[in-house]
């Protein structure tokens, strides 16, 4: 689509990336106590921490999409057209969800040295993302980038659970979870559809900072 193009999908992708990167970094810094847990303990704790990140990334994902018309006026020059990028950045903060159910698998196989499928399900998915690429980016742009995205990712989700299948699956989110991700989402994609005019994107953005309580709430449970 060319260098511009190129741009404009990388300012979306920053924004909406740093929900990505809050996850990993979570992920990160929970595997060195998941491997000194007992090995009988290691499900549950497996199981309560994919619940948990979900029901802190809700409160993010809200607030940051939000603020995203704010924000990426600020990281991009009205030459790149940041009004149009909301969808981009909408596709990219979403991942976060499959993300974080992979990242939880992901620690779980890591500590039953399960890490070669691992492997073939990250190359599996990469391959994925290529192909979407080159059948929805000429046809949708950038937007389909950001969709290729968004399914490779899950399908990365899909799969790990698959492996783990068979040393035994972790429960599923709780009903609490699910809507409460369910409800994030819809709010999410709704945010995208008003006019941006000066005083929305205010209005977006203050709605955004109510976010925080929320989320210094769900940090509290999570930290318990």
């Amino acid at each position: 689509l060319g260098q511009g193009e190129v741009g404009r999908y990388q300012i979306a992708y920053t924004v909406g990336n740093a929900v990505l990167l809050l996850v990993s970094y979570i992920g990160t810094a929970w595997t060195p106590s998941l491997a000194t847990a007992p090995a009988a303990e290691r499900r549950a704790i497996t199981t309560r921490s994919r619940d948990e990140l979900l029901l802190v990334l809700s409160p993010v994902v809200v607030g940051m999409m939000l603020a995203s018309p704010v924000a990426l006026r600020l990281v991009a020059t009205p030459a790149f057209h940041p009004e149009t990028l909301l969808t981009v950045t909408l596709l990219v903060m979403l991942s976060a969800f499959p993300v974080a159910v992979a990242g939880a698998t992901s620690r779980l196989l890591f500590t039953l040295r399960r890490t070669r499928p691992m492997a073939l399900v990250t190359l599996t998915a990469a391959i994925v993302n290529v192909v979407l690429n080159v059948a929805l980016v000429p046809s949708y742009g950038i937007e389909g980038s950001a969709a290729a995205t968004l399914a490779s990712f899950s399908l990365q989700a899909l799969l790990l659970a698959l492996v783990l299948r068979s040393s035994g699956r972790l429960p599923r989110p709780s009903w609490n979870t699910v809507t409460v991700v369910t409800g994030s989402t819809a709010i999410a994609c709704l945010s995208v559809l008003p006019a941006q005019t000066t005083t929305l994107n205010a209005v977006r953005f203050g709605l955004g900072l109510l976010c925080l309580p929320w989320l210094l709430v769900r940090l509290r449970s999570a930290r318990r």
